[in-house]
């Protein structure tokens, strides 16, 4: 009989910064965040949600969790970008669980080792997850609305066109033997991050566009993928994952300008649901 592996768990590091720290301080913003969205509760199959914390950007990702709080997941799988320019390749937490202060998430630890042994250029690391908050800002609304799902959560840098393809050809091969009903897919990345209010919308407009046509592959290179803001291989990844019957609506739209006033450092935010026809 082999031994059995101690459980890692991932702890939470942004309560009290990008979210309340306590249980119940958390579940009542997240519960008066979904109350204050107008978007209707739906069952969305795939949604795009920000990493902001909550005062920045917590209106943006309640609307995108309402238009799917009438599903019923199994599987939340999280396409995170990763923040920082260091991480070069795709990862998949070591850790068994996430933990924040309303309780624990399990990760689907088979299917993210499925992913692992069928990418080369997947690694397993907890170290990129500790640093990047594009997994844990989804947890809370996760937590609150699906409490008994699973997450499978991908970090991901820039990527080739072909990389961001294969990675989005093996998350499908992973969850195949679940029905699409049971499985939501999150793009958990802010549009824009960083330089000027006027240089973030633009390039904001450009990425938005292209999500809402279903063309964000175009956006990637095909050589060689650079340093920056990992936007649009997450969104691109995202969209491939999602059907061809499928209909992306753009629910919301906004910038951390519009909340503190600096136009010198702006991040664009926005919301978008995915529904079957």
């Amino acid at each position: 009989m082999e031994p059995r592996r101690p459980q890692l768990i991932r702890e939470a590091v942004l309560d009290g910064i990008f979210y309340p720290q306590s249980a119940t301080g958390l579940r009542e913003a997240v519960r008066t965040l979904l109350l204050r969205t107008e978007e209707l509760a739906g069952n969305a199959t795939g949604i795009v949600s920000p990493h902001g914390s909550f005062q920045y950007s917590g209106l943006h990702q309640s609307s995108a969790f309402k238009s799917a709080a009438a599903t019923s997941p199994q599987l939340v799988g999280v396409i995170a970008a990763a923040t920082h320019d260091t991480q070069r390749t795709p990862a998949v937490p070591e850790s068994d669980l996430f933990r924040t202060p309303m309780g624990d998430t399990f990760v689907a630890r088979e299917r993210a080792e499925e992913l692992v042994c069928s990418l080369r250029f997947l690694r397993r690391d907890d170290i990129p997850h500790f640093e990047a908050p594009s997994v844990e800002t989804v947890l809370p609304f996760v937590q609150f609305l699906f409490p008994a799902a699973e997450i499978l959560p991908v970090l991901t840098p820039n990527l080739t066109a072909a990389k961001a393809a294969e990675l989005a050809s093996a998350l499908k091969q992973c969850t195949s033997d679940l029905l699409p009903s049971r499985v939501l897919w999150i793009c958990s990345s802010n549009i824009t991050q960083g330089g000027s209010a006027g240089s973030a919308r633009r390039r904001a407009d450009t990425l938005v566009e292209h999500l809402a046509d279903r063309t964000m592959r175009q956006v990637l290179p095909r050589k060689r993928a650079g340093r920056g803001y990992p936007a649009a291989t997450c969104l691109a990844i995202f969209d491939a994952l999602m059907s061809d019957s499928c209909s992306l609506e753009i629910l919301t739209r906004g910038s951390s300008c519009d909340f503190d006033g600096n136009a010198g450092s702006s991040t664009e935010y926005a919301s978008a649901a995915c529904r079957s026809l």
